[in-house]
């Protein structure tokens, strides 16, 4: 799936038009994709609406379709890309057409029609506004329409070289600044929010409330446009309720930033290893690239092995997991794997690798991806100089920052505080890397070792190879059963 289209979304929110088109399926927004089908009808435009399920809510006559807003589609309705506005279940929320979109806010669209040229008029482009809530808000007849700015509520509006201004209600023109009614506000559910929620049931024949909201409330969600208790299904959660289930697990995440990730792992070791969690030692992580249920294992392992390192700053300012490979040459040692079901290297077709060599390259790649490879990358908390090739020299560089820190700690810096000055190297420790140290110092086991095999003649650069796998496979095997002791402290297993 490629990213979903959208229009041109500015940092203040506005929603602009976009002249940008991407194919394919998109991402799934509120269990809703657009998507285009190459194969579509030819008196259709093929693109269309699809649940998570990939199947059909609106069918692929659409010319085109951007999301403006939860459950909100601007769609070109004919090859002449005449425009309306639908929701997710294909209903078309405006009664008549318009040519151009230009803006959308707060449930308004600023929209546009070319008014073709006659004797009395040259051609003209004319432009309205209207609501989501079926209502035309101005009529297209004004020759420009622009929100003042600071304003969500004051438009300025131009006809015939007059400016006039006008508050964003339902009205036209000639009515300015008065309060909304619901006698002027609702006029049924047809077109409405409400269509199709299992709360409208509730509604009276003047719009005093539905089966969820009062007055007030249910007359602002109609004003505009947009309700978070909207439920199609009662089995389905509605944008409220999955806010506050989010609200609550982020409170359970905060009071105990470990707990989610030793579920996720103990319900891993039960249903994908038989109860048995040294088979972890050996698992392939890339395997659950593609598993929406355990994708995230590296971060659990990681979370619970090494999370009293960094205490309940797991993860960087950015909200992700700080989670890295540690033996990351092995890219630049064989090469980018360019063949994935015959486990075939780049490398493989530059020198001449034996079976067994080949064999050998590619354990230490399945190696290279277990969990005795994984550590927490403290980054986010001090500046050093990664080095992209060897691990001992990348340690170095962070020892030293550490050792020459130059700041006072503030108090929720618990890591800093920890590992700065005279106990930088506790941290190796602490991450279970006491393979690289020897004396209170980081062993330079890869120093004078080149970082480019461009030129290196063969028997230097497998005499190299064989040195660069025999250590990976003695730490990586080794780290991983002192991981494993904490994992199994940890869950109790």
């Amino acid at each position: 799936m490629e990213s979903e289209v959208k229009p041109t979304q500015k940092a203040d929110g506005k929603i602009i038009a976009s002249t940008s088109v991407k194919q394919s399926i998109y991402d799934f927004v509120d269990g809703v994709a657009i998507r285009f089908n190459a194969n579509h009808k030819p008196d259709e435009g093929g693109w269309g609406l699809v649940d998570e399920q990939e199947h059909e809510l609106t069918g692929f006559k659409y010319w085109f379709i951007q999301r403006l807003d939860y459950d909100l589609y601007l769609v070109d309705v004919t090859p002449g890309l005449k425009k309306n506005v639908i929701r997710s279940d294909g209903k078309l929320i405006f009664a008549e057409n318009f040519d151009s979109f230009y803006e959308y806010r707060n449930g308004y669209l600023i929209v546009g029609n070319t008014i073709r040229k006659t004797d009395d008029h040259p051609t003209r482009y004319l432009k309205g506004m209207l609501h989501v809530g079926g209502r035309t808000g101005l009529k297209i007849q004004y020759d420009d329409i622009t929100w003042v700015k600071g304003s969500d509520e004051r438009l300025k509006i131009k006809r015939e070289g007059r400016v006039g201004y006008a508050i964003a209600r339902l009205v036209d023109f000639t009515r300015v600044e008065f309060d909304v009614t619901m006698d002027e506000l609702w006029h049924g559910t047809a077109y409405s929010i409400c269509d199709g929620c299992i709360f409208s049931n509730g509604i009276d024949i003047e719009g005093h409330g539905c089966g969820k909201l009062f007055m007030e409330s249910f007359r602002d969600r109609i004003f505009r446009g947009k309700c978070e208790f909207k439920k199609k299904k009662a089995s389905e959660p509605s944008i409220y309720e999955r806010q506050r289930i989010e609200y609550w697990r982020e409170q359970m995440r905060k009071a105990n930033p470990l707990k989610e990730h030793m579920d996720l792992l103990k319900k891993f070791v039960m249903e994908k290893l038989d109860g048995d969690i040294d088979k972890l030692k050996t698992l392939d992580l890339r395997t659950l690239k593609d598993d929406k249920d355990f994708d995230k294992l590296a971060d659990a392992v990681c979370a619970v092995a090494m999370g009293d390192v960094f205490g309940k700053q797991l993860i960087d300012g950015h909200g992700r997991m700080m989670v890295r490979n540690m033996q990351i040459l092995h890219e630049s040692f064989w090469g980018t794997r360019i063949d994935v079901k015959d486990d075939d290297y780049l490398m493989f077709h530059k020198y001449q690798f034996t079976e067994e060599q080949k064999q050998q390259v590619r354990e230490c790649a399945k190696l290279c991806n277990t969990i005795g490879n994984l550590w927490f990358d403290p980054e986010y908390f001090i500046t050093y100089k990664k080095n992209r090739f060897y691990f001992d020299r990348t340690l170095t560089n962070l020892c030293d920052a550490l050792r020459d820190y130059k700041y006072e700690p503030r108090d929720k810096d618990v890591f800093l505080k920890k590992y700065i000055h005279g106990e930088y190297m506790r941290l190796l420790s602490d991450m279970m890397l006491d393979y690289f140290v020897s004396d209170g110092e980081v062993l330079q086991i890869f120093e004078g070792v080149p970082f480019n095999f461009n030129l290196t003649p063969a028997s230097v650069y497998f005499e190299i190879l064989d040195k660069y796998m025999e250590v990976c496979k003695d730490f990586i095997e080794w780290r991983a059963g002192e991981i494993l002791k904490k994992l199994s402290d940890g869950l109790e297993m």
